[in-house]
């Protein structure tokens, strides 16, 4: 009976360990760590149950990235404009064809980017996103992360970010975290379309 209970302890202080609540702000709100969530766990060797239906019954397999490729897609925001480890102005992609899940159809509109913070708040983005190969725990190697998302940039400026990741689902609390966060960084946010919806 005492081994129970023990081992019920000790779950229980995994668990507590596990979640790590990171203070946010001033205001001493607090967000915890997403993890990737159970259907998507090895996807990096094609194992993912969200994958295994994928191509017609072929496994695919979502890259991760090493610390080394994982830099190339490190941005840096200088007055408010974004840009590559390199030093390059971010530039979008010409505007997309793409589909709207929540009214079933499809328009043309700004590239979107992934993009995850990850927990020492580094941001990384990228236009490659592509399902079955390229998610946003491609960044972090199926870390963690503080948000993930979507965004569209336009000449270096933010024009809009969402909470859009199926394998991380970030609450709403985490996008005004990335919001406040962003504006920390000089980012102008009155005329960001911030965009609070989520695919379930």
């Amino acid at each position: 009976m005492l081994g129970t209970q023990f081992m019920k302890y000790l779950l229980l202080i995994n668990f507590l360990l596990s979640v790590q609540l990171l203070a946010m702000d001033e205001a001493d709100t607090c967000i915890h760590q997403l993890r990737v969530i159970q259907e998507y766990l090895g996807e990096e060797v094609g194992q993912g149950e969200r994958f295994k239906k994928y191509r017609a019954g072929v496994a695919a397999r979502v890259k991760y990235l090493s610390e080394k490729e994982r830099a190339k897609y490190k941005i840096v925001i200088k007055n408010g404009k974004f840009y590559t480890s390199s030093g390059e102005l971010v530039i979008s992609p010409p505007p997309q064809k793409l589909f709207d899940p929540f009214l079933g159809t499809s328009e043309w509109a700004e590239a979107r980017a992934l993009y995850v913070l990850d927990l020492d708040k580094n941001l990384y983005l990228s236009f490659e996103g592509e399902y079955g190969v390229f998610h946003h725990s491609t960044f972090t190697a199926g870390a963690p992360v503080l948000m993930a998302g979507e965004m569209s940039i336009r000449d270096g400026k933010l024009v809009m970010i969402n909470r859009i990741s199926n394998h991380y689902r970030p609450p709403i609390a985490h996008l005004d975290f990335m919001v406040a966060y962003l504006q920390d960084k000089g980012v102008q946010m009155d005329s960001v379309l911030v965009n609070t919806e989520i695919i379930e």
